[in-house]
């Protein structure tokens, strides 16, 4: 009878499939009872953190419920969009670290400006123009703009063609630090045309309305440099920004 003689090359062969089979097994196994040890939560606009801080972040995600639990139990993207749901968070990602810790990056939403209505209602919005309700932990510095827009408060982004307008405008200045250092107030008319209430000087300025806004806020910063310092804070009463290539100073009555 003849022995059967197998190649100790087939058997190298078989041996692998073999091994790979077990590791895959394995490696399943052992990811069912990978259990999540930590949520560690990072933002990813760390220069202001205006509403939310990291135990609010744990708070929404219920961290004692995920705490101890397998991770193949955990729904990730359920997560990420129970983050996103919330009117503060701008986008969220999960994901499991080698460490077994819970990895949550968020980016909060950013402050453009703070709108008061001439009916009492005040909301904040972003600069891709989303409302943003006012928060009870936290009062965010930065620009007022009044006026009687009439936004209906279900709505999630503004309708106000006005206001649409001043984002721009916003985001312009908070790109270029000397102007958010001059401007505190802005109050739109019906007509859209605009008035700035300054944080430095005893003034209005008359800017008109939003076109060429750039060119105008140049021809002020240059009139903070070079004028004022000379006559005065309290010399001029009312600054006229609203002609093509020109400042006009009104001075006050004495």
């Amino acid at each position: 009878m003849k022995k059967l003689l197998i190649q100790p090359k087939l058997i190298s062969i078989i041996t692998l499939v073999v091994m790979t089979i077990g590791l895959i097994l394995y490696s399943g196994e052992y990811q069912n009872h990978k259990i999540c040890r930590d949520v560690v939560v990072h933002f990813k606009n760390t220069h202001e953190l205006p509403f939310l801080d990291a135990d609010n972040i744990k708070q929404i995600l219920e961290t004692p419920l995920i705490l101890g639990e397998p991770y193949h139990k955990i729904n990730l993207q359920a997560l990420e969009n129970k983050l996103k749901r919330n009117p503060f968070i701008a986008d969220a990602e999960i994901f499991i670290r080698s460490d077994r810790a819970l990895q949550v990056n968020v980016k909060l939403k950013e402050v453009a400006a703070r709108v008061y209505e001439t009916n009492g209602k005040s909301y904040y919005i972003d600069f891709e123009g989303n409302k943003i309700p006012l928060s009870p932990n936290y009062s965010a510095r930065t620009i007022l703009i009044r006026g009687d827009f009439k936004e209906a408060f279900k709505t999630k982004a503004i309708q106000n063609d006005y206001l649409k307008n001043c984002l721009p405008f916003l985001k312009y200045i908070s790109q270029h630090f000397e102007f958010s250092l001059i401007i505190s107030e802005l109050k739109i008319f019906e007509d859209g045309n605009i008035e700035i209430y300054p944080e430095l000087g005893n003034f209005v300025i008359e800017f008109g309305g939003m076109e060429n806004y750039e060119q105008k806020l140049q021809h002020l910063w240059m009139f903070y440099k070079k004028v004022l310092p000379k006559v005065g804070w309290n010399y001029y009463e009312r600054i006229v920004l609203k002609y093509n290539n020109q400042i006009l100073g009104r001075k006050k009555l004495v």
